[in-house]
């Protein structure tokens, strides 16, 4: 389980897309759209009532000395989005522990 402390959205946006049949020729295109901030709680909720995806994370970067940013891409009951967002703290949890995870093996450790 991952906690974020002090979440704030700064930007909640559906991705362009572009669909084509065998031939090559364009039968659907969509642009992005970013969602208003009113919106954002309620497409959050409605992505969890069915299914729910992260399919990608940003980095993370840092923000003022005191904020982390990331950006999720999600897969969810509202469509396709990344969510952008700034946070102060993150804690991540595990039920049980089981072994070393790849990034702990010397030979991937940073020198």
């Amino acid at each position: 389980m991952r906690t974020f402390d002090n979440v704030n959205i700064e930007k909640l946006q559906f991705g362009a897309y572009k669909v084509y049949d065998s031939n090559q020729n364009l039968i659907e295109s969509v642009e992005a759209t970013l969602a208003k901030p009113d919106e954002y709680i309620e497409i959050l909720i409605e992505s969890t009532s069915s299914y729910c995806y992260v399919n990608g994370m940003e980095e993370l970067h840092k923000v003022d000395g005191e904020e982390y940013r990331t950006c999720f891409n999600i897969d969810g009951g509202t469509g396709n989005y990344y969510l952008t967002f700034t946070f102060s703290n993150s804690i991540v949890e595990w039920d049980e522990y089981s072994g070393e995870a790849w990034y702990e093996h010397p030979k991937w450790k940073k020198k």
